[in-house]
């Protein structure tokens, strides 16, 4: 399965339709990824959330972490893409 499985017809989706759709179809279903990655969104969807939203403001070790966890989850994806789609090279 591609990634570029994510076709959502117009207006379909929201941000928590999506986490839970990719945990669903890459994470449990097809086993693309582990469900720690799985995880690794779906804390970044509610402290992202929670930035947002909350009457108190987010700390430093939260978004720091957030960052962390951010470059974790990509790195997982840019690997599945690499060994699927052969390498890319940079933009100039």
């Amino acid at each position: 399965m591609q990634l570029t499985d994510f076709r959502p017809q117009a207006g379909e989706w929201s941000h928590k339709v999506t986490q839970a759709e990719f945990n669903r179809r890459v994470v449990m279903r097809r086993k693309i990824f582990s469900g720690q990655i799985g995880k690794t969104l779906l804390t970044l969807i509610e402290w992202r959330h929670r930035a947002d939203y909350a009457p108190t403001s987010t700390g430093s070790k939260t978004a720091r972490t957030s960052v962390v966890l951010a470059q974790a989850f990509l790195a997982a994806v840019k690997k599945h893409l690499g060994e699927h789609h052969g390498p890319k090279s940079e933009p100039s």
